[in-house]
């Protein structure tokens, strides 16, 4: 009962977590410029505020922020995905991944068939392609600090 208790306040910990803006541009491969652009046009995530106005994003909007990315890549318009609910436009992106990609589109973009972490990193490091790699660390980085903290929670270590 408390390492379940323990479990559910580290997860909602975690969602609330603040992170500044160039912290979440790191961790989702956005320009701070593109995430700005992105909140003031199109309402794509509502960070909170510091008393000095400065922005600070949950884990939540940074997924987000990595759905919309990826459905952009994908070939989507901004304008069309960024209304659709969190859920919604996870499986849009699931859905667009399974389609081939264009020749000319090829190479860097292509995300490996195993979707493993490992993948996308030597799937990045063959051609030398040092954005797909520093990209793909950072989803994995992302990704691992909430693998952790499960971790630690069910394992009670």
């Amino acid at each position: 009962m408390r390492a379940a208790c323990v479990c559910v306040f580290l997860v909602e910990y975690m969602n609330e977590a603040q992170y500044p803006i160039q912290l979440v541009a790191r961790l989702t491969g956005l320009s701070a410029h593109v995430i700005r652009i992105w909140e003031q046009r199109h309402r794509a995530v509502e960070p909170q505020r510091t008393a000095t106005k400065r922005r600070l994003y949950s884990q939540r909007d940074i997924e987000r922020l990595n759905l919309l990315r990826d459905a952009t890549h994908a070939g989507h318009r901004i304008g069309q995905v960024v209304q659709l609910p969190t859920d919604k436009l996870g499986k849009l992106v699931a859905a667009s991944s399974s389609l081939p990609v264009p020749a000319a589109r090829a190479g860097a973009e292509e995300t490996p068939k195993s979707g493993s972490r490992l993948d996308e990193c030597v799937a990045a490091i063959q051609p030398l392609d040092a954005h797909a790699l520093d990209d793909a660390l950072k989803r994995g980085a992302t990704a691992l600090a909430c693998l952790c903290c499960l971790k630690l929670c069910v394992a009670g270590a």
